[in-house]
């Protein structure tokens, strides 16, 4: 009589391929956990460049004004450099 062993030899086999097959599967340098990782990065990235899309167009919007908006072009160099008319007095308050 064969011994159990050597009668399910072969199923076992197949077995433990099968389940050294699932573990690369799911944990391998490509498996399922990989691509679930790879698919977060990508939407991070996606919205990342959702951003810098809404800020290229608001800096393409400013660009336009400061060229083609004189009084906005006055207001801006006013605003961030501090820039008078002449004979304008300004007044500087503490905080």
């Amino acid at each position: 009589m064969k011994s159990l062993l050597q009668e399910y030899k072969g199923y076992l086999t197949i077995i433990i391929f099968i389940l050294i097959m699932a573990l690369f599967t799911i944990y391998g340098d490509r498996g399922l956990l990989h691509l679930s990782r790879l698919n977060q990065d990508l939407k991070n990235m996606e919205a990342v460049n959702e951003g810098l899309r809404d800020e290229n167009k608001s800096l393409k919007r400013e660009l336009f004004l400061l060229k083609n908006n004189q009084e906005y072009l006055e207001e801006t160099v006013r605003k961030e450099l501090g820039l008078v008319r002449e004979n304008e007095t300004v007044y500087q308050f503490k905080r």
